[in-house]
């Protein structure tokens, strides 16, 4: 599944050439690198190509030459520039959505966020590879019911969470509610700031020879063998990470 991505108009306003933005800029073409792979779609708000600044227009900065970039912003790459231009140059939606509201509005139903540089503090904002991972993953939890989980877009950016309530889950199976290849539902002790204690996850304990175990992420704990499919589609159902 692809993400559109609205470019940020006041995360480039750079009024101040003198400012080392080179750390900001890198992250952006990790950011840009990852959104290009994926398929996602890059668009340039409306006014992008005639943004003016006190020193000159901000598309003027892409065809400085190394003595210019030396004289006012010696922290300007290459890189930096053929990422800018690729920005800058994008084409606007079809809409002209110049807002985030506009955007989602367009593209209804879709994963849709703000790309720009740091530092802005908004929600879907994309503007490092952790920022652009974070958004897909939580594309991926918004529609965790209803999404296809066999996909490559499912594995990569799903990341683990019990979508249902732990002691429930655990009395049902201990009642015998639920397939009889589960066993237990272990749940490790949370200690301070949310981490668990010796870093142990989630886990199902099941009924095999071998008293296998499984934890959230889908990695065994110990033991292994082939989990009936209707035992697979329920753990799956309540957010593990396993494979059909």
């Amino acid at each position: 599944m692809r993400a559109n991505l609205l470019t940020h108009l006041d995360s480039f306003k750079w009024e101040d050439l003198t400012i080392d933005r080179r750390e900001q800029l890198d992250s952006l073409i990790l950011a840009l690198t990852c959104a290009t792979e994926n398929g996602d779609k890059i668009y340039s708000t409306p006014g992008m190509t005639e943004l003016k600044l006190k020193w000159g227009f901000l598309y003027e900065i892409i065809s400085m030459d190394h003595i210019s970039k030396l004289k006012v912003c010696p922290w300007l790459s290459r890189d930096h520039q053929r990422m800018l231009a690729k920005v800058i140059n994008s084409s606007n939606t079809q809409n002209q959505s110049k807002s985030l509201t506009a955007l989602c509005s367009e593209f209804a139903s879709e994963n849709n966020a703000w790309f720009g540089i740091d530092p802005i503090d908004l929600p879907r904002y994309v503007s490092d590879e952790t920022t652009w991972q974070n958004m897909h993953s939580n594309n991926v939890d918004s529609f965790y019911s209803s999404i296809d989980k066999s996909t490559k877009y499912f594995k990569r950016f799903y990341i683990p969470r019990l979508t249902v309530n732990a002691n429930g889950l655990s009395k049902a199976i201990e009642r015998g509610h639920e397939h009889e290849i589960f066993k237990r539902l272990d749940v490790p002790t949370i200690v301070e700031n949310k981490v668990t204690l010796h870093g142990e996850q989630i886990q199902m304990h099941f009924n095999d020879k071998s008293k296998s175990a499984i934890n959230l992420n889908g990695e065994w704990k110990h033991g292994g063998f082939a989990i009936p499919k209707d035992a697979v589609l329920k753990l799956i159902e309540w957010g593990f990470k396993v494979n059909l």
